[in-house]
């Protein structure tokens, strides 16, 4: 069985997935949003070299908008803006594509769904996006940019803000002015500043997703990152979810926050490359 290699650059940390033989290994480095292309393609090559001689197919799933292989934008990891993975890591695999995070992650989801299947995926880390699979199609939009959830508009106390600026991990740091960690030791010890933050954020996704569930009637709801490891986060957002969701939709769709919802990204990337060396004529990046 051919090595294939799938990435996932989240706003924190990067996870690297590579298949090769039956089996699956992940490996981990950390991000932030300084970091550019050229260096998160140097940390890979030292990664990649170490790990296998030679990928046939590599993945890269980023937070941003992609189109032709490029990075557009990124305002999880704003200095990605115009980065061409193909060019950074061609010569470690003959074909090297770029992706949107949450549409290599509903790669991953789909594969497991029936033919005819509405899904859809939420992905909630330092960043918020999603992506849809309709009676069975990844619905892309007209660009191949649907599934912005986090630039959806909300409207809060201090006004109307982006989804990703009330509910994101991000969000969540920025309001307490600590790191990861620290909002985890904090909930722990029940301070409540800490959890009125989370709650309240929570409750912002919770309509996010009720959005998603009052716009596309999906038999399934799909809800991962690391966000949701903290205390009381996922609480509130089902509970926010339950009460602005139109009831008949609700009552259609089941709703999965998976154990292993972290790695739905780089595993779907993973599943990309490996799809493509069954479609060689399908352009690299």
């Amino acid at each position: 069985m051919a090595t294939v290699v799938g990435v996932d650059i989240g706003g924190t940390k990067a996870c690297v997935c590579t298949r090769s033989e039956g089996r699956e290994s992940f490996e981990e480095f950390r991000t932030g949003p300084a970091m550019d292309g050229a260096q998160i393609a140097a940390e890979l090559r030292a990664r990649l070299e170490r790990s296998c001689a030679r990928a046939a197919a590599i993945a890269v799933a980023v937070p941003g908008l992609v189109e032709d292989g490029r990075v557009v934008v990124s305002d999880v990891l704003p200095a990605l803006a115009g980065w061409h993975p193909a060019a950074s890591l061609g010569a470690l695999a003959p074909c090297v594509l770029t992706s949107n995070d949450a549409k290599a992650a509903l790669v991953e989801v789909a594969a497991g769904e029936p033919a005819d299947a509405t899904v859809a995926l939420v992905m909630v880390g330092t960043g918020i996006g999603a992506a849809l699979l309709v009676h069975g199609r990844a619905l892309g939009g007209v660009s191949g940019w649907a599934g912005e959830l986090g630039s959806i508009p909300i409207d809060r106390a201090a006004g109307v803000v982006r989804l990703d600026d009330a509910a994101s991990g991000a969000a969540i740091l920025r309001a307490l002015a600590i790191d990861a960690a620290g909002v985890h030791a904090r909930l722990a010890a029940g301070e409540r500043t800490a959890c009125e933050v989370v709650e309240r954020a929570g409750e912002a996704m919770g309509c996010g997703l009720a959005t998603l569930v009052n716009l596309f009637n999906p038999g399934k709801l799909v809800v991962a990152g690391g966000t949701l490891r903290y205390a009381g986060y996922a609480q509130a957002a089902i509970a926010a979810l339950e009460r602005w969701a139109l009831p008949p939709l609700r009552g259609a769709c089941r709703v999965v926050m998976p154990p292993d919802g972290e790695r739905l990204v780089c595993r779907g990337a993973a599943r990309l490359a490996l799809s493509s060396l069954s479609a060689p004529d399908r352009p690299p990046g």
